[in-house]
């Protein structure tokens, strides 16, 4: 009898899956590619490198986050214990702490080479990676375990931050549990007939707009010359402190990218693209909301922020600006283990963003300046120029050591990227963003990680930290580089001594 009802399960879960994968292809595409070898790793070690969070902002074990995607007793159940979720966060931070504990007899037993390289400024690192939006629980799994290995030395922790953003989960949301930001509980289900209408409505009476703003998009990007926003643009070197063209090999996991056989896909998908565009437009854009929601409520519970809700006194002190979600609890932790006596100047903090992963970092260091954060990558920035400038550049003011890089997508491969073989309007997440699910009020509300935007803002950074700074543009081959914006997290991203090499012009 168990063992028919676990099948059941099983074939209900693999059903709603299948399902899942559908209906974000048709919705919003995907902007991460699932890596290739992963290793096997215990889940004990897993566990001790990565924190998961529900789209309510708890944390949750591993065997949660890998099985109950779409099981209502995993997700929509009673609130979690807050000791729960502290133990979980706590044993990641031990776990830190207990590695780096042995960095320097660590070091001291590798051969020399090896040894002077890793131990050079004897500072214990903390890296902790945030991944973007459009991640499945599988793919953002999947990446965990095959970087835990890549990125762990003697001195090198890395945690991995696993958000649940996506897109039919995200859909979903918008339908039946959220309303203007708040869940709504029965409110939203019984409504949910309406929305979904709406939405459909929507795209076709908003087919027009969708066909002339991709329209435009697509005769732009394709008759201009692959180069031709690069004019100006020097190669990455000695002396150079403004947006430049990366000429080192982050050794990226990438397909092939032919132009030609590229173009000939989008022309021979054409048809498709007359039907989806208008879904994309209009039905994409709550997705995309509630991902921007859910990015919040990692940091501020729902209850949090509704006074008739029961405090949890061990979370947070009255002077604390952020709330009881999984990753400012994670924060917190990670904060008193820098800070203690002599721990600010063993310790160094590298924060890294993928696509969404960056609006989240803007956030952070805007709420905990006093983190020893030595490094923070941005790699194919989704959020604003304006919010990057209030983020990461006015931390870069105050933080002295600080450096900060961030990767973009040459042009042509943003412009042209293909979704779903094709059958999705063309362009990155970035480009769909700007074009489709925001109203830029101006210039300076558009993606920072897309070239595009960021070269028409004169002197995006101020003299006094512009060589702490390191904006670069990848090429167009796809030798070892980044051609699609899923390709980001599939680099060596954390060997920060490849970029200063090339600036150094060794």
């Amino acid at each position: 009898m168990q063992n028919d009802i676990n099948k059941s399960n099983r074939s209900r879960r693999q059903t709603c899956s299948a399902f899942s994968t559908v209906i974000t292809l048709t919705l919003v595409g995907a902007c991460a590619a699932s890596p290739d070898r992963i290793p096997r790793l215990s889940a004990a070690e897993v566990s001790r490198h990565a924190l998961f969070v529900d789209r309510r902002g708890h944390a949750i074990d591993l065997r949660t986050w890998d099985g109950g995607a779409f099981d209502p007793d995993t997700w929509y159940g009673a609130e979690r214990d807050p000791r729960t979720e502290a133990a979980l966060v706590k044993a990641i931070v031990q776990g830190a702490e207990s590695a780096l504990a042995n960095c320097d007899e660590a070091v001291s037993r590798l051969p020399a080479q090896t040894s002077g390289e890793i131990s050079e400024g004897r500072y214990k690192e903390i890296l902790i990676f945030f991944h973007g939006g459009l991640n499945s629980n599988a793919d953002s799994l999947a990446r965990t375990r095959k970087l835990i290995p890549d990125i762990k030395t003697p001195c090198r922790y890395p945690i991995f931050v696993n958000w649940r953003s996506g897109g039919f989960s995200s859909y979903k949301d918008h339908l039946i549990r959220i309303r203007q930001g708040e869940p709504k509980g029965w409110i939203a289900k019984l409504s949910s007939p309406l929305y979904l209408v709406t939405d459909m409505a929507q795209a076709v009476v908003g087919a027009p707009k969708a066909w002339l703003t991709q329209g435009a998009h697509a005769v732009t990007s394709a008759t201009e010359p692959p180069d031709a926003e690069l004019s100006g643009l020097s190669v990455c070197g000695p002396g150079i402190t403004q947006p430049c063209l990366a000429t080192f090999e982050p050794l990226c996991e990438t397909g092939s990218n032919r132009r030609q056989l590229r173009k000939a896909i989008w022309l021979a998908t054409s048809p498709s693209k007359l039907v989806v565009t208008p879904v994309v437009y209009e039905m994409g854009k709550p997705a995309w909301d509630v991902m921007l929601h859910r990015s919040n409520t990692m940091i501020w519970t729902t209850c949090d922020l509704d006074p008739s809700c029961p405090k949890d006194p061990d979370t947070k002190s009255a002077a604390d600006p952020m709330g009881s979600g999984g990753l400012a609890r994670l924060l917190r932790e990670v904060h008193d283990l820098t800070v203690m006596e002599g721990g600010a100047a063993n310790y160094r903090i590298t924060l890294v963003g993928h696509s969404m992963g960056a609006i989240i970092i803007n956030r952070l260091v805007t709420l905990l300046p006093e983190l020893p954060v030595r490094n923070i990558i941005f790699l194919g920035s989704a959020d604003s120029i304006r919010n990057t400038q209030s983020g990461v550049l006015h931390f870069l003011e105050h933080a002295e050591n600080a450096k900060f890089y961030s990767w973009m997508l040459h042009p042509d491969n943003e412009e042209r990227e293909l979704s779903a073989r094709g059958l999705l309007p063309s362009g990155s997440l970035l480009t769909w963003i700007d074009n489709m699910y925001t109203s830029p009020e101006t210039l300076l509300d558009k993606r920072f990680g897309r070239w595009q935007s960021l070269k028409r803002i004169p002197k995006i950074i101020p003299e006094e930290f512009a060589g702490r700074v390191r904006l670069m543009v990848f090429p167009l081959n796809d030798r070892n580089r980044p051609f699609e914006h899923g390709d980001f997290g599939g680099c060596d991203f954390w060997d920060l001594d490849a970029v200063e090499r090339m600036y150094d012009g060794r």
